[in-house]
């Protein structure tokens, strides 16, 4: 069975991505006022190789740049819309960081959040345009780019639950 690679599964894994995350949440209560898009670039990526005293690790810091566009109703004045823009990012923050401290896969967590909040101009929107922001919020993903030498799963079941010459209910 082929193993999906780790940057993969941070950034695009159903259950646990970051993009999968972010989509869930842009649909929560707490994002419901806002309309948002987003799309996301790589800057640039490193790996280096850090010596630990007992072990030899592998890490690759990714510098990540999630581009995001928010609508803004017409009638609000441009000083609401740039409260609401600036609680949108508050919010979006807030969830990225969360995220980060929950996900076993990174080495450590967010804990330095860029980026640029344009002032309010016409957004391309659903083949049009509307009146909103151009938002960018830059960080780095830390974590070890080589996967363990795990065993099959259902070995590791097996020595789990028996020793070797040990008498098993069922042979198999």
């Amino acid at each position: 069975m082929t193993q999906i690679p780790i940057v993969r599964q941070i950034l695009s894994q159903p259950d646990t991505g970051l993009l999968a995350y972010l989509n869930q949440q842009l649909q929560t209560p707490n994002f419901s006022p806002f309309k948002a898009q987003f799309g996301f670039h790589v800057d640039e990526c490193c790996s280096q190789v850090t010596n630990c005293e007992d072990s030899r690790e592998i890490l690759s810091s990714l510098s990540l740049t999630l581009k995001l566009s928010i609508i803004v109703d017409s009638q609000t004045s441009e000083e609401s819309a740039t409260l609401h823009a600036l609680e949108f990012q508050e919010l979006l923050d807030a969830q990225i960081i969360q995220w980060s401290q929950n996900n076993e896969k990174l080495f450590q967590p967010i804990s330095d959040i860029k980026g640029k909040l344009s002032q309010v101009s016409e957004i391309p929107y659903h083949g049009g345009y509307l009146p909103g922001f151009e938002m960018t919020r830059q960080f780095t993903l830390t974590y070890n780019a080589v996967q363990p030498q795990g065993k099959d799963n259902n070995e590791e079941q097996a020595q789990a639950l028996y020793n070797p010459g040990e008498r098993t209910p069922i042979s198999g």
